[in-house]
């Protein structure tokens, strides 16, 4: 049913004005990019590519041998962006869903988060068993298979989401006792590094996730020569993407999702006294929790949405980013689990 309102939504649109033209150049666009295997690196400013064409930001660590699963018959259902979803070690990483979103979500490991929002502290068999799921994660697509950069699983935005959740996962409970977390989130880095989200049209609110997956993966790792360039995209991408105090996204749920990204470079950079960061950081902060607050009732705790609705984050998890008195305990909450860091 959901994707039959998305598809009528969509025709309204490319049948709206001159919409279909653009779309239909998309397309074409797209295709031509994709047989030629165009990159879009050629769209980086100079100072992007004279950094990376002349520096090594990340050093390769050598892993080449397959990680042991401890127990690959554990399972454990977790709910990924429109259905429910049997995880184990032995899951089929190519996995066919209705909804594509739902394989983007698998790869994104945004499940971990909540997991970890929900609980005050994983349990030892829990550890285990993310830690199994990881291992199965890296030998498919490291040792087993060839990465294929055309697959949804290796889009930047899903590369951004996976670096962003598995290196907090680190931080909480892996940090140094896992070599392989370390080897599969530096290969993501270095990858994310080529396909950043610069168009020859521009950029969208995704090359700010870029810039956060990269700004925070160099601050945990002390990576001072990635901490700088993330920290330039950052303002590259974010300096340009906020018209009076709102974002340009049009949309009332990115932008309540853009705060939280901003949030979550905030807050690590306060784990390790980067205040650079934090002070750049929090003037956006305060201005969009002003504006987005314009989408909520307090009264009701309902969040109103307004323009297109990500498939990421559901407003409940994010909405102790405007509203402090909002039920944490109830659902997975973003504050909840900041609490723990």
């Amino acid at each position: 049913m959901l994707n039959l309102v998305e598809a009528k939504c969509f025709l309204k649109f490319i049948l709206f004005k001159d919409n279909l033209l653009i779309y239909l150049y998309m397309i074409c666009n797209k295709l031509i990019n994709k047989l030629l295997k165009n990159s879009n690196y050629k769209y980086y400013p100079k100072e992007f590519k004279d950094t990376l064409d002349n520096t090594n930001l990340i050093q390769e660590i050598a892993i080449h041998n397959k990680i042991d699963i401890v127990n690959e018959e554990t399972t454990e259902k977790i709910f990924l962006a429109s259905e429910s979803c049997l995880l184990s070690p032995k899951i089929n990483w190519t996995k066919d869903f209705y909804d594509y979103e739902d394989y983007e979500a698998l790869h994104r490991f945004r499940w971990l988060r909540y997991k970890m929002s929900a609980k005050e502290k994983l349990s030892k068999e829990e550890i285990q068993f993310s830690n199994d799921v990881l291992a199965s994660w890296y030998n498919y697509n490291f040792i087993d298979n060839k990465i294929n950069e055309q697959d949804l699983a290796w889009c930047s935005h899903t590369i951004s989401e996976r670096i962003s959740n598995i290196l907090l996962y680190r931080r909480l409970y892996e940090e140094g006792s896992n070599d392989f977390i370390d080897k599969l989130l530096s290969e993501n880095a270095r990858l994310l590094l080529n396909k950043l989200e610069i168009f020859e049209s521009g950029y969208g609110n995704h090359l700010i996730n870029n810039a956060r997956s990269l700004l925070t993966y160099s601050i945990e790792y002390k990576n001072t020569e990635l901490e700088k360039f993330s920290f330039k995209l950052l303002k590259y991408s974010l300096d340009k993407f906020i018209h009076n105090d709102y974002s340009i996204d049009y949309s009332s749920h990115y932008q309540l999702l853009l705060l939280f990204w901003l949030n979550d470079i905030y807050r690590i950079s306060e784990l390790h006294d980067k205040g650079i960061y934090c002070n750049y950081l929090s003037k956006y902060i305060t201005r969009l929790k002003i504006t987005t607050l314009n989408f909520y009732l307090p009264a009701t705790k309902q969040f109103i949405f307004i323009g297109d609705i990500s498939p990421d984050y559901p407003p409940a998890y994010l909405l102790p980013l405007i509203d402090e008195d909002y039920d944490q305990q109830s659902e997975c909450s973003y504050e909840f689990f900041y609490n723990k860091l």
